[in-house]
């Protein structure tokens, strides 16, 4: 495979950040940091984002545990005391195993190189804090201005940081956030996925119909992370010809967009297709989709008589999202119906919430017993 490889970066080598990705492929580690370093000389953030996702991946699409414990142990291996790359890239792979104590460890050994050059490393760090939980969110936003005052055009950082502020509360900032990416870059391509992140910002708010309006605008620029957002909100403004429409091009654009067939199982769900929905979700479920797949799942479960699987998910479902207002579940011994209540009263509190990241809890837990926003309050009372 390896010589496969090389052949390739011959006959085309192509971007200098597919070039570093082949190299780190192929665990040729030398190689990919001096690649990783021209990306810096030159530094495009359209290139540069690609030194924050090595292997061509991101924390939404997983590979095997085993995939990231051996290139730790090859990484572990090397000792580079004048580099920061093998520290960098450790504490993505700890990311991406749950180590978070660790990786911050690792991103906190960059510091001591030059700012100026290394300094938009701390965006791991930040990752690290966001993922650990609600009390690091002042944390990891700390980090991610941090990480922007090396590189202010980092467009991820700020996509990040504007999250970290969501959920924080501070909303105005966030999407100030989100104005100033947009601002920093010149690529249409890298302004339409700002205007999709800032569209599904807008989706986990329940502003259902500004969202498909900046979604458009996304789509419009190219964007096809937009597509599955955009089916999202018309599926909550009970639009689903249009949900469906969007839903299917997004998971026929990926088969492996766990958030995808979240939403598209949970729009069969609601419109009494349930075997397509378990078809689904269960998908997502071995996708590593987070929780909202066994929500939606253990309600098409429910919906079919199936009061033993509905159970299944539901024991292992976080007690977060099962004690909202008056659907607060009581435990096993709690009667189906309650269990039944308890998962709709998630759905509806969680608004325009289905990605797998457990810190987005923040921007649904504030809000209360709530009814769901605009037109989705009208699913409630459809089976």
């Amino acid at each position: 495979m390896e010589r496969s490889f090389r052949r390739f970066l011959v006959i085309s080598p192509g971007a200098r950040s597919r070039r570093f990705q082949a190299f780190m492929a192929m665990d040729a580690f030398d190689e990919a940091f001096r690649e990783a370093e021209g990306i810096l000389d030159a530094w495009d953030p359209c290139e540069a984002d690609a030194l924050s996702s090595p292997w061509d991946d991101d924390l939404c699409h997983w590979r095997d545990e085993g995939f990231y414990r051996r290139r730790l142990d090859r990484l572990e291996s090397l000792t580079r005391p004048s580099s920061p790359w093998p520290f960098h890239f450790r504490g993505l792979l700890r990311l991406h195993l749950g180590e978070f104590r660790e990786a911050l460890r690792e991103f906190g050994r960059p510091d001591r190189f030059p700012v100026e050059r290394y300094g938009w490393m701390r965006y791991g760090a930040g990752l690290a804090h966001l993922f650990r939980g609600n009390a690091s969110q002042d944390e990891a936003a700390e980090q991610f201005a941090a990480a922007l005052r090396s590189k202010p055009d980092a467009f991820w950082s700020r996509g990040r940081l504007a999250e970290a502020l969501l959920c924080l509360g501070r909303e105005r900032a966030a999407f100030a956030q989100f104005d100033l990416a947009l601002a920093s870059q010149r690529s249409a391509g890298v302004k339409a996925q700002i205007r999709a992140w800032r569209g599904e910002a807008l989706l986990w708010l329940g502003r259902y119909e500004r969202a498909v309006r900046e979604l458009d605008r996304a789509m419009d620029g190219g964007s096809q992370l937009a597509i599955c957002w955009r089916g999202a909100a018309r599926m909550l403004l009970d639009d689903r010809a249009g949900a469906e429409e969007d839903l299917d091009r997004a998971v026929g654009l990926d088969p492996a967009d766990g958030e995808a067939l979240v939403w598209r199982g949970e729009l069969y769900r609601r419109t009494g297709r349930l075997r397509e929905a378990l078809a689904d979700l269960g998908r997502a479920v071995v996708l590593r989709a987070g929780p909202w797949a066994r929500v939606n799942r253990a309600l098409a479960r429910a919906a079919l008589g199936d009061a033993a699987g509905m159970r299944e998910d539901l024991a292992v479902l976080p007690c977060s999202i099962l004690g909202r207002g008056r659907g607060r579940w009581r435990g096993p011994r709690g009667s189906d119906a309650e269990a039944v209540a308890a998962l709709e009263a998630a759905v509806r509190a969680a608004r325009g919430v289905r990605r797998a990241e457990p810190y987005l809890e923040a921007l649904w837990r504030r809000s209360g017993p709530a009814e769901a926003p605009e037109a989705a309050k009208s699913w409630r009372w459809r089976r």
